[in-house]
């Protein structure tokens, strides 16, 4: 359900702007920021819920290892956006390919690469957050700030793309690492203060 509502607010959007190409150049950034708001919301809550009920116990002691929980859960955050953050690139690509010539252009891309990085890299740090059983906006706060970090430096800073997607996915390495870390040691089971 969640899946197919962010698809329809993407695409009402998408619509509604589509009258105004300057609208929709606007928009393009302030839309894959809103998803990816979505997806660090979703990640943190993620092991929330079965930290709570003691399910996670019974989670890290069937056959699986620490990676294959993680990969699991990552691929079900991934394929729960993967449709609204396809539409919203189908819109970047849309308007640079119909202005190659201009600045336009060059922002719709970047806005789009920008969002695929921090849609690869945020899931994993939201997760990590969401296994240190923090406050839930706490938590979300955090991934937030952590996921997204680099992105935000480098628009105030003027760091150029690939620098910040080497950032972005060093902070998404270590957090995996940390969390898988955390996982193996069970440090994730400790109630909660």
């Amino acid at each position: 359900m969640v899946k197919w509502g962010w698809c329809l607010f993407i695409l009402i959007v998408e619509i509604l702007l589509s009258t105004s190409a300057n609208d929709l150049y606007d928009a393009q950034t302030g839309l894959g920021f809103i998803l990816l708001l979505g997806l660090a919301f979703s990640a943190t809550g993620s092991f929330r819920n079965e930290l709570e009920t003691g399910a996670f116990e019974l989670l890290l002691v069937t056959p699986l290892r620490e990676r294959q929980i993680i990969f699991g859960r990552l691929r079900g955050l991934w394929q729960q956006f993967f449709p609204a953050i396809a539409i919203s690139g189908a819109g970047s690509i849309y308007l640079a390919s119909g202005w190659a010539a201009s600045d336009t252009a060059q922002k719709a891309w970047l806005a789009l690469a920008g969002t695929l990085s921090a849609f690869c890299v945020l899931p994993v740090v939201g997760l990590y957050f969401s296994a240190l059983r923090l406050n839930f906006f706490v938590a979300w706060v955090l991934a937030c700030f952590a996921g997204l970090e680099p992105a935000l430096l480098a628009t105030v800073l003027g760091i150029a793309l690939p620098g910040v997607v080497i950032v972005q996915f060093l902070v998404g390495l270590t957090a995996g690492c940390l969390l898988e870390a955390r996982l193996h040691n069970r440090e994730s089971l400790a109630p909660s203060s």
